[in-house]
C-alpha cells in the first residue's frame, strides 16, 4: 500500500503531530511513502534548525525500510539543503507512475499555481499570526472561500472549491489520468472522465493523508 501525504511544514508553531507520523511511516501494511513537498517551513525557521528540533521524525524517514520519496514544495528550501537532510533519499520536483493501469503524475502541485504574487505577500501575515495568535491566515481564509462557493452552489459541494485546485486540474489533465498533489491543504478526491484529482490535504490542519491499495485510493484522517 503506497501512503501519499504532505504540507508538514515543520518549523511552524502549529506542527505538533511527530509522533503521530512516526507511527503511521513504520505501518506494516504501508509499502511506500510519498512527501509530496512542504516538509520543512523554511519561511518560519531555517532549515538546519528544524532537523535537529526534529530529528526523530527525520531520521526515521531516513533510515526506515521501505521506499521514501521528498518531493519539493514551495515552503521549502533549496534543493541542495534538503538532500542535507533527506541524505539517504530522493528529493525530487515530480514523479510519473502507474497506478491501476493508468498514468498518475505526483508533485506539491504550486509549479501550476499562477497567483505566486499573493503567496510572498501573505508571507507577513502568515509568520506573525502563527507566532503571536496561533493562527494560520491562509487556512482561514480558504475556509471563508470554500464556504462561499459552497453557498453560492446552492449548498452543494462544486467540483473545485479553490481556484487554485483548478488551475492544477487544468494544467495536468490533458497528459495525465490521475494527479496527486498538496498544497492548497484542502483533501480531495474528484473523480471524472479527464482525470482524478486526488489532494492529499495537510498535516497542521484537520491532518489527512492518502492510501492507494491496488487500485483503491482512500483519503483517512491522521
Amino acid at each position: 500500500m503506497k501512503l501519499f501525504i504532505s504540507d508538514f511544514h515543520l518549523g511552524s508553531p502549529l506542527f505538533n503531530r511527530t509522533e503521530d507520523l512516526v507511527a503511521l511511516f513504520n505501518r506494516e501494511d504501508i509499502d511506500s511513502i510519498y512527501i509530496v513537498g512542504d516538509t520543512f517551513d523554511s519561511w518560519e525557521m531555517d532549515p538546519l534548525d528544524i532537523f535537529y528540533k526534529y530529528e526523530s521524525l527525520v531520521t526515521t524517514l531516513n533510515f526506515i525500510n521501505k521506499p521514501v520519496y521528498i518531493f519539493m514544495g514551495n515552503h521549502d528550501p533549496k534543493k541542495e539543503l534538503m538532500e542535507e537532510v533527506f541524505f539517504n533519499l530522493p528529493v525530487i520536483n515530480g514523479m510519473d507512475m502507474d497506478l491501476c493501469g493508468r498514468k498518475a503524475h505526483i508533485s506539491h502541485g504550486h509549479e501550476a499555481c499562477t497567483d505566486k504574487k499573493m503567496g510572498k505577500l501573505m508571507f507577513f501575515v502568515q509568520y506573525y499570526s502563527e507566532r503571536w495568535f496561533k493562527l494560520n491566515p491562509k487556512a482561514l481564509l480558504r475556509d471563508m472561500e470554500i464556504k462561499f462557493k459552497r453557498l453560492m452552489n446552492g449548498g452543494k459541494e462544486p467540483p473545485f472549491t479553490l481556484s487554485i485546485e483548478k488551475e492544477i486540474y487544468d494544467t495536468y489533465r490533458d497528459d495525465y489520468d490521475i494527479i496527486i498533489t498538496g498544497h492548497t491543504h484542502v483533501p480531495k478526491i474528484l473523480k471524472s472522465p479527464e482525470l482524478i484529482y486526488v489532494n492529499t490535504g495537510c498535516v497542521i490542519n484537520k491532518p489527512t493523508y492518502i492510501l492507494v491499495d491496488k487500485c483503491s485510493i482512500k483519503l483517512e484522517e491522521l
